[in-house]
């Protein structure tokens, strides 16, 4: 690999940027304090220029509001007195000082920060030994390439500079890497080994909230790529938190005992949510709550808990510190994305399930299913079917169970026949890949009317304010004996507690079938 020279780095740096960046800083401390905009000393690599923003920076800590150069001046003395002569005691650096607030045009702010990072980001890349001259060559000759480059990249933002040179070690590694041993084999190979296993390791996967859903598809099984589509409104994303929770939770709240017991699934499980809707915080961490400890989230939000709910909730909140799921939100995701996140967390932390709310379009996908295809025709079935493809991949790749949650069709509302993948908004590609396809509609009147008989015969067990308000319909099960069955069930949307009812086939005639719980060798523990 060629050597990149520190010479070469520095022509990565955008002064007017940096200068506006720190002038504007000055003006208004605020700016730093700000989420939305990040900031370290690397941005500036300039000697004068760091000193600058590290005094800026180590000022703000003081509380000081608006900085001025007095402010400097008196910090640098007291703390560094070298820095200071440099500056104070050189007229040209203090004229330089002066004239960067002077010139610092707050309404223009947004514009040179995203400047200074992306030049930042470029010269990190570099310092790795990257070549970035395809993106934006500053030493280019000709001047049409010069045009090009910098209109393209002055219109990238930094996530999306950061995803192009993802992509390019994607393919790069999929051009280069070493088949896994399970892709190609010849009959015979490992037979005994595998025959071994499955008397004494039946291949089942984690516990889900369905105990008839366990038996069904075994559990949320490793390498298997599951979608659940569900009608508006009825917990597509408190389901796919609750299954997280269900796998990752060390303690969770049981009904029977009324007491927090030992997860049955184990104590370490990491799992990973990539959301497209939700706050991470205000939305999501009162879900954790509430699934942990069985109180329904409106009391935890509303805070109208009694005594006993109160001290659960307290416990839940003391457990979700120790739970591991990770949570990103990204609405404009792309392949890149899901393959780069899901990776990074396995090897981080051998995450065990992975969650994306929800599959859908995003322009992100449709732009980078157009540069792959070199823009031949792109349908909008095409582009699902690839993203199916990408995410059946990558619970194979990383060996973990991958759950996509989907909406519903219009068709499907008014129809309570279309309960297949017909139901699956946007296009039944989107299905191609899965293991398994589940879709969840309460069930209408006229579903009630048919299964009348079996609620009469099961009135002594089933209770009347329990009665099913939810159907699973299972209509792929690939690799399973089981399939267009329907568990009914009743789930509380407020905590996800859901209870098994009974199942029937498509037709609406009562079958039976075990409800399976999967014993998982883990150290049993209880909660303290």
């Amino acid at each position: 690999m060629k050597k990149i020279t520190k010479t070469q780095i520095d022509k990565y740096i955008d002064k007017r940027a940096s200068c506006q960046v720190l002038g504007c800083l000055m003006k208004d401390s605020s700016l730093i304090k700000l989420n939305k905009y990040k900031f370290n000393s690397e941005d500036f690599p300039l000697g004068l220029h760091r000193i600058t923003y590290v005094t800026i920076h180590n000022l703000l800590l003081t509380k000081i509001e608006n900085i001025k150069i007095a402010d400097i001046e008196t910090y640098l003395h007291n703390n560094n007195p070298q820095y200071y002569n440099m500056i104070f005691d050189n007229e040209k650096n203090l004229e330089w000082l002066n004239k960067i607030i002077e010139d610092a045009n707050i309404d223009n702010f947004q514009y040179y920060y995203d400047i200074l990072r992306k030049m930042s980001l470029m010269r990190s890349y570099l310092s790795q030994g990257i070549d970035v001259s395809d993106l934006l060559d500053i030493d280019a000759i000709d001047p049409k390439i010069i045009e090009e480059q910098k209109e393209r990249f002055n219109h990238m933002s930094v996530a999306e500079i950061q995803r192009y040179f993802d992509k390019k070690n994607i393919i790069a590694k999929k051009n280069f890497s070493i088949k896994d041993k399970s892709d190609y084999r010849k009959s015979g190979d490992d037979a005994d080994e595998l025959w071994e296993r499955l008397q004494t390791e039946p291949a089942y996967g984690f516990n889900l909230e369905s105990k008839y859903l366990n038996t069904i598809i075994r559990g949320a099984l490793n390498g298997k790529f599951i979608v659940e589509t569900r009608d508006t409104g009825k917990g597509k994303s408190r389901v796919a938190i609750k299954r997280l929770v269900d796998i990752c939770s060390p303690y969770l709240w049981d009904f029977k005992s009324h007491d927090f017991v030992s997860n049955i699934n184990g104590q370490d499980n990491a799992g990973l949510y990539i959301g497209t809707e939700l706050e991470l915080l205000d939305e999501i961490e009162p879900m954790f709550w509430s699934f942990i400890s069985g109180v329904e989230e409106d009391k935890i939000i509303e805070q109208t808990l009694n005594t006993e709910e109160f001290d659960r909730v307290m416990k839940a909140k003391e457990i979700s510190k120790k739970m591991k799921i990770f949570q990103e939100n990204e609405p404009n995701y792309d392949l890149t994305y899901l393959w780069n996140t899901v990776e990074r967390y396995k090897n981080e932390f051998n995450i065990a399930m992975v969650s994306v709310d929800y599959l859908e379009l995003t322009s992100g996908v449709i732009a980078e299913y157009a540069q792959m295809v070199r823009g031949l025709n792109i349908r909008e079935d095409l582009v699902l079917a690839a993203l199916s493809d990408n995410c059946k991949q990558i619970a194979k790749q990383f060996n973990i169970p991958f759950f996509g949650y989907t909406q519903t069709t219009d068709e499907a509302r008014r129809d309570y026949t279309v309960r297949d993948q017909r139901a699956v908004k946007g296009s039944r590609s989107l299905i191609n890949k899965a293991d398994v396809g589940i879709t969840t509609f309460e069930p209408t009147q006229k579903e009630m009317k048919l299964i009348e008989p079996i609620i009469k015969k099961k009135m002594g067990i089933i209770k009347k304010e329990n009665m099913p308000n939810l159907i699973y319909n299972i209509y792929k099960n690939r690799g399973g004996k089981i399939h267009d069955v329907k568990i009914w069930l009743n789930q509380n949307l407020g905590n996800m507690y859901t209870q098994d009812m009974f199942c029937t086939n498509k037709n609406y005639n009562p079958i039976n079938i075990d409800q399976k719980i999967i014993q998982i060798n883990k150290e049993d523990a209880s909660y303290e």
